[in-house]
């Protein structure tokens, strides 16, 4: 990835199995820099596990860098599986439930 001037930053990308470990000091090192972080959670994939997992990863990031910004990206909610609005929203609604800002610090 090339930086230009006025922008610059990394991206590491972690496999959909990864596990942070809070004891792995190359993990704890680069998130402590990091002022944002991308959560994908794959919309065909079990919702409710993966969001578990999010909520668990988010926890452990929040207490390394509480001022990191994280986002959560949904993949693949635009197919014809979630063709109804209001199929996307049921899913957005969950993943926002059972991630829960108030009780990740």
């Amino acid at each position: 990835m090339n930086n230009n001037p006025r922008i610059k930053f990394d991206v590491v990308d972690y496999p959909g199995n990864y596990q942070f470990n809070s004891n792995n000091e190359d993990h704890v090192s680069s998130l402590m820099k990091a002022s944002s972080v991308i959560y994908v959670i794959g919309a065909l994939e079990s919702i409710e596990e993966q969001s578990m997992r999010a909520r668990e990863t988010i926890r452990q990031i929040l207490q390394v860098n509480p001022k990191c910004n994280i986002e959560i990206f949904i993949h693949k909610i635009d197919t014809d599986i979630f063709r109804a609005e209001d199929k996307k929203i049921k899913v957005m609604s969950d993943v926002k439930e059972i991630i829960d800002e108030r009780d990740l610090a």
